[in-house]
């Protein structure tokens, strides 16, 4: 094999090779006239962020003495930038490159981003195999699967920062390499900096990752190395804390947004389970070798000759300790939901962590190449004997059209390696130039099963994924369209600082995040980090939208809620009457859109006379809290002392009775024998006063319904049975939707494994629109059940909010008027005929900091979701400056990071200097 290794620039190489496949790979992409913006998250998270990014930074260049805004009002509610972005772009380098090109560019540079990452995860593995000494033909024979891996393009496409970890894995293992050899141990502080400001949460991936590593390859050469244990680790946590201390910069004010986002301050439980359903293990062995389903992030799709050669790379296992046992150990976490939980952070249950076994897979190709003097019959057989049962599965999913993966090409593929392989151990494996033409063939089988893999999954003869991306040429449209130019015209308009939100008829999923693209105020973002207080505001006041990633949506345009918030326009369907409420006047039809103004809008900052203690808030349901809103400031005992200890309700019961009900109703049970089953409520009120009608399901529980196998045949019920099993349902979500006078309203309860988007909420809540008062004429409201299954509740009520005038009215009398407002920064007076508490509509942020007449003040959290302060009566100058928490600090540590990893190498040098004289 020693021939094989003076094969000529393998760099070169895999960089024709990867150009190639790509060609190949983007070729369906442009065929189908799609760009590689995935049309859910890669529009609306991902390209709006990059965009927003850009103008941002390209804001900074031109007016450097500005400086870096550290707050932005377009961001949702408004929100901290480095704990927001820090997960998506700000710690990505790849990011920095959509600079170098003209922002009307974005899309294509898009593209090529993707392009560049996959390259680079590619070329990462392609440095770690020289530097473990494998052969340039077992490294180029890795780095083409590795690179084009499943994890990589059957769902880092979709997250293209996704693709990071990839890169960032192999290069932490060299670090650990060169820990191991004491030299250039730098490296390792350098990729654990990056790995960390890049994303926290793979981070927390590799770095469980890189210990076991650590740990194989220590008992691996301690021996022939004479490597001490404590002296070893000691090194090697000596180099990660350095790194972690240089990445402070990023990561303290990172850990601080995670640790308040959404995901962490809900009370939310996930529900555990002990193993996976079966049909989750099934769908393991058909996804291995082809594309697929992939539930709970669980994704392999390796190359077939991965497991071809597996009776080969256990065979050479003592040689190759560390990489056998990493398999070991892979296999048995992904089989365990405990694992996936341990990964995501001990969250939900989620194995993006098996961008791992991508590695693991290329490296089996790569020592099962430079071992191939070492394959038998015995391996060749075992390894047709893997194909066999791969065969058995093929067959198998004839009988489950629901299974989407296709093994038959990649068993064909596996069949003529297997014959090569058998050819190269009867004749050829004598001679170097022989093996160099296994090489050949292998790598042409290699690189038309990583095209087929992916080829199936997107084209329209496979999976037909091409279709979730986004048309060529459309991403700037998708957003400069969303409204129609209606917030153009708000902005013409209005010139001062408002808010605003969508009415419930207007697409979520078309505009999610348009107001990074829009530069507008809004009050919500799809974002994997949001606001935790704000988001746990909206979940305790039952907001029927509610999710963990976008926990505002619209706020169902509850119009108490959204007086509080600030909301003075909303943007409306022109075709659609959107009955928003009693305050919201229509302004100006402009095109498919209408604009209303809200007259009861509420000020940025008001004062509260009354206090209501925060443990006395928190035992009302959603409708009180939300009413309570307009009568005192929810306030912790240790800041302001309550006057108050209950909220006087306005809201009116409405009487009703059920009309029709095709689900049976026993109790408080619904069952659902089938989908869309309906009850009919009638309102049974003479009379409907002024005000928005609601409608609460209070406690409601579901549990799904579990089809009986009644079938004679027996090979009907049994696979029945197995169907039923298996779990090859939709679990336990549901969606009930509630309609009244032409408005339809959903309530979407996710399934409770989804690792995302699960939540808890105590109570179904609709808006559902406002009315004058009127005659009751037979009035009805709709329930309608999407899903079969048995509803629990505690009880159903159907009431009237009326319209709070002179609430509004007396909180406007001591507003806090804006002189000046910026990005991190708000400037104005206040005259206030009463001591109270001050509420500003900021959510909630250790970052913000008060000044009253030039003294600093106490702030603290208001109505359990914004910021605020106690203030006496009387004028007022007051300034609001916001600084992102534990930058500065971060920033010091950072210094003293590098500063130590500089005197230590400089220490190693000058030690190794006197060493050699």
């Amino acid at each position: 094999m020693k021939k094989i290794n003076k094969l000529k620039n393998p760099i070169l190489i895999y960089t024709i090779l990867f150009t190639i496949i790509f060609l190949a790979y983007y070729g369906i992409f442009i065929l189908n006239n799609r760009s590689l913006i995935w049309n859910a998250d890669g529009i609306n998270q991902h390209f709006s962020i990059l965009y927003d990014f850009n103008e941002m930074i390209r804001e900074f260049i031109k007016n450097p003495s500005n400086g870096l805004a550290e707050w932005s009002w377009n961001i949702g509610y408004g929100s901290d930038i480095i704990g927001t972005y820090s997960y998506y772009v700000i710690g990505d380098p790849f990011a920095y490159l959509s600079l170098l090109f003209p922002l009307d560019k974005l899309e294509l540079v898009y593209d090529l981003l993707i392009a560049l990452r996959l390259y680079f995860a590619g070329f990462a593995f392609l440095m770690y195999g020289r530097r473990m000494k494998f052969s340039n033909y077992a490294i180029i024979l890795g780095s083409i699967p590795y690179a084009f891996s499943g994890f990589a393009l059957m769902t880092a496409l979709r997250h293209p920062y996704f693709i990071n970890p990839l890169i960032l894995l192999p290069i932490a293992f060299i670090g650990i390499e060169n820990i191991l050899d004491n030299r250039k141990k730098y490296v390792f502080s350098i990729i654990v900096a990056i790995s960390m400001i890049s994303n926290f949460y793979f981070c927390y991936m590799i770095a469980i990752i890189s210990v076991l590593y650590a740990m194989l390859r220590y008992f691996e050469v301690r021996k022939s190395k004479n490597i001490a244990f404590i002296k070893y680790f000691s090194r090697l946590f000596l180099y990660f804390l350095i790194g972690i201390m240089i990445s402070c910069v990023i990561l303290l004010p990172t850990l601080y947004s995670i640790v308040t986002s959404s995901r962490i301050t809900s009370d939310d439980t996930q529900k555990s389970i002990l193993l996976y359903p079966i049909s989750y293990y099934a769908n393991l062995l058909y996804t291995s070798i082809s594309s697929g389903s992939y539930p709970f992030w669980t994704v392999l799709t390796f190359p077939i000759i991965t497991t071809v050669l597996l009776p080969l790379f256990i065979k050479v296992r003592k040689k190759y300790f560390s990489y056998f046992s990493m398999f070991i150990i892979f296999s048995i976490m992904v089989l365990l939901p405990f694992f996936g939980s341990v990964m995501n952070g001990f969250s939900s249950i989620s194995n993006r962590w098996t961008f791992a076994f991508a590695f693991v897979s290329s490296i089996i190709i790569a020592v099962c190449f430079d071992n191939l003097k070492f394959i038998g019959k015995k391996e060749i057989y075992l390894g047709g004997l893997i194909l066999f049962c791969y065969g058995i599965l093929g067959v198998i999913r004839i009988m489950f059209p629901k299974i989407k993966s296709q093994v038959f090409p990649s068993v064909f593929i596996g069949i003529i390696i297997i014959l090569i392989l058998y050819r190269y151990l009867k004749v050829e494996r004598k001679t170097d130039l022989n093996e160099k033409k296994v090489f050949r063939v292998i790598l042409l089988l290699v690189l038309i099963n990583v095209i087929f893999n992916n080829f199936y999954r997107y084209s329209s003869f496979g999976n037909n994924y091409v279709k979730q991306f986004l048309k060529r040429g459309t991403a700037f449209s998708y957003y400069e369209d969303s409204f129609g130019g209606a917030e153009e015209y708000i902005k013409e308009k209005d010139t001062g600082f408002y808010r605003i939100a969508k009415a419930d008829n207007v697409s979520r999923d078309k505009t999610r995040n348009n107001s990074f693209f829009l530069n507008y105020n809004g009050i919500d973002a799809f974002l994997s980090i949001n606001n935790g207080y704000l988001a746990e505001f909206s979940r305790t006041l039952n907001n029927r939208a509610f999710t963990p990633n976008s926990p505002i949506i619209n706020f169902d345009n509850r119009p108490i809620v959204s007086d509080v918030m600030g909301v003075k326009y909303y943007i409306s369907r022109a075709d659609k009457n959107s009955r928003i409420n009693s305050a919201a006047v229509k302004v100006k039809d402009i095109g498919k859109y209408s604009v209303y103004e809200n007259e009861d809008v509420l000020p940025f900052g008001y004062v509260y006379s009354n206090v209501l203690d925060k443990n006395v808030f928190d035992k009302l349901n959603g409708v009180e809290k939300e009413e309570s809103l307009v009568y005192a400031a929810s306030v912790d005992q240790k800041y302001a002392k309550s006057n108050i200890n209950s909220i006087k309700s306005k809201l009116n019961e409405m009487s009703f009775e059920i009309e029709k009900s095709e689900p049976t109703i026993k109790e408080n049970k619904i069952k659902v024998n089938k989908s869309n089953e309906k009850i009919i409520f009638k309102i049974k009120d003479n009379e409907i006063n002024e005000g928005n009608i609601y409608i609460n399901i209070k406690n409601l529980k579901y549990k799904p319904l579990v089809k009986e196998t009644k079938e004679d045949n027996l090979y009907r019920k049994v696979k029945g049975k197995i169907k039923n099993f298996a779990g090859w349902s939709s679990g336990d979500k549901f969606t009930i939707s509630a309609s009244y006078k032409g408005i339809t309203k959903n309530f979407n309860k996710p399934d409770s494994l989804n690792a995302s988007g699960y939540f808890e909420m105590d109570s179904a809540l609709y808006n559902l629109g406002y009315l004058n008062q009127r005659k009751n004429l037979n009035d009805i409201i709709e329930l309608t059940f999407k899903n079969a299954g048995e509803y629990t509740f505690d009880s159903i009520e159907i009431f009237n909010m009326p319209t709070y005038k002179d609430e509004i009215k007396k909180l406007k009398e001591n507003s806090f008027n804006i002189e000046k407002v910026n990005n991190d920064e708000v400037l104005g007076n206040i005259t206030s005929s009463t001591d109270g508490v001050l509420m500003f509509q900021i959510p909630y942020s250790r970052g913000w900091n008060i000044t009253i007449d030039g003294e600093e003040v106490k702030t603290f959290l208001v109505n359990g979701a914004f910021i605020g302060c106690n203030m006496e009566s009387g004028k007022h100058e007051i300034q609001l400056v916001y600084k992102t928490p534990f930058l500065r600090s971060g920033l010091i540590i950072t210094v003293i990071g590098i500063g130590l990893l500089i005197f230590l190498e400089n220490l190693q040098r000058r030690n190794k200097y006197k060493s050699l004289n």
